[in-house]
Protein backbone atom coordinates (compact mmCIF):
# COMPACT_ATOMS: atom_id res chain seq x y z
CA UNK A 1 0.00 0.00 0.00
CA UNK A 2 2.48 1.98 0.69
CA UNK A 3 4.44 1.91 -2.09
CA UNK A 4 1.33 2.68 -4.52
CA UNK A 5 1.62 5.68 -2.53
CA UNK A 6 4.75 6.63 -3.35
CA UNK A 7 4.20 5.95 -6.71
CA UNK A 8 1.41 8.18 -7.08
CA UNK A 9 2.98 10.78 -5.39
CA UNK A 10 6.12 10.36 -7.72
CA UNK A 11 4.17 10.07 -11.18
CA UNK A 12 1.71 13.18 -10.01
CA UNK A 13 4.92 15.31 -9.35
CA UNK A 14 6.40 14.18 -12.29
CA UNK A 15 3.47 14.75 -15.02
CA UNK A 16 3.32 18.56 -12.34
CA UNK A 17 6.68 18.91 -13.89
CA UNK A 18 6.61 18.12 -17.16
CA UNK A 19 3.60 20.42 -17.61
CA UNK A 20 4.91 23.41 -15.77
CA UNK A 21 8.68 23.41 -16.08
CA UNK A 22 8.28 21.27 -19.77
CA UNK A 23 11.08 18.92 -18.13
CA UNK A 24 10.91 16.21 -15.82
CA UNK A 25 11.50 16.41 -12.33
CA UNK A 26 13.78 13.46 -11.96
CA UNK A 27 15.92 11.19 -14.02
CA UNK A 28 14.14 7.77 -15.08
CA UNK A 29 16.17 5.95 -13.02
CA UNK A 30 16.28 8.24 -10.03
CA UNK A 31 12.40 7.96 -10.39
CA UNK A 32 12.68 3.87 -10.63
CA UNK A 33 15.03 3.77 -7.99
CA UNK A 34 12.97 6.13 -5.70
CA UNK A 35 10.08 3.72 -6.64
CA UNK A 36 10.97 0.62 -6.16
CA UNK A 37 14.05 0.65 -3.47
CA UNK A 38 13.52 3.48 -0.80
CA UNK A 39 9.73 1.93 -0.15
CA UNK A 40 10.56 -1.09 -0.06
CA UNK A 41 13.94 -0.93 2.27
CA UNK A 42 11.56 1.69 4.80
CA UNK A 43 8.95 -1.08 4.76
CA UNK A 44 11.14 -3.78 5.14
CA UNK A 45 12.81 -2.09 7.99
CA UNK A 46 9.57 -1.78 9.91
CA UNK A 47 8.75 -5.51 9.29
CA UNK A 48 12.02 -6.45 11.15
CA UNK A 49 12.61 -3.74 13.69
CA UNK A 50 16.19 -3.50 12.63
CA UNK A 51 18.36 -1.81 10.13
CA UNK A 52 20.63 -4.76 9.75
CA UNK A 53 22.82 -4.77 6.96
CA UNK A 54 22.34 -1.77 5.16
CA UNK A 55 24.91 0.75 5.09
CA UNK A 56 24.58 3.80 7.82
CA UNK A 57 26.89 5.84 6.18
CA UNK A 58 25.19 5.60 2.29
CA UNK A 59 21.74 6.41 4.11
CA UNK A 60 23.29 9.38 5.73
CA UNK A 61 25.80 10.75 2.88
CA UNK A 62 22.30 10.35 0.83
CA UNK A 63 20.28 12.40 2.92
CA UNK A 64 22.83 15.22 3.38
CA UNK A 65 22.84 15.39 -0.60
CA UNK A 66 19.54 15.73 -0.70
CA UNK A 67 19.67 18.51 2.00
CA UNK A 68 22.43 20.00 -0.22
CA UNK A 69 20.58 19.78 -3.10
CA UNK A 70 17.46 21.09 -2.20
CA UNK A 71 18.93 23.99 -0.43
CA UNK A 72 21.16 24.76 -3.75
CA UNK A 73 17.17 24.72 -5.64
CA UNK A 74 16.11 26.80 -3.32
CA UNK A 75 19.12 29.22 -4.11
CA UNK A 76 18.24 29.21 -7.19
CA UNK A 77 14.07 29.40 -7.36
CA UNK A 78 14.21 26.11 -9.19
CA UNK A 79 11.34 24.34 -7.80
CA UNK A 80 11.99 21.22 -10.23
CA UNK A 81 15.54 20.30 -8.13
CA UNK A 82 13.49 21.17 -5.11
CA UNK A 83 10.39 18.88 -5.35
CA UNK A 84 12.78 16.10 -6.52
CA UNK A 85 15.39 15.81 -3.90
CA UNK A 86 12.51 17.49 -1.55
CA UNK A 87 11.63 13.38 -2.00
CA UNK A 88 14.84 12.09 -1.71
CA UNK A 89 15.23 14.07 1.96
CA UNK A 90 11.42 12.80 3.11
CA UNK A 91 12.76 8.70 1.73
CA UNK A 92 16.02 8.75 3.20
CA UNK A 93 14.77 10.45 6.31
CA UNK A 94 12.97 8.25 6.68
CA UNK A 95 15.58 5.47 6.97
CA UNK A 96 18.02 7.05 8.73
CA UNK A 97 15.32 7.89 11.14
CA UNK A 98 14.64 3.95 11.60
CA UNK A 99 18.62 3.42 11.70
CA UNK A 100 18.60 5.95 15.10
CA UNK A 101 15.53 4.03 16.35
CA UNK A 102 16.52 0.68 15.58
CA UNK A 103 19.97 0.43 16.40
CA UNK A 104 21.45 -1.99 18.36
CA UNK A 105 21.68 -0.63 21.99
Amino acid sequence: MRSTLFFLIYIFLYIFSCKLFAQPIISDGEMINGLQVYPDQIKKNHQRKSTEGISTLFYVMSFVTYIMWTLHGILQGDWVVILGQGLGIITTGIIVYQIILYRKK
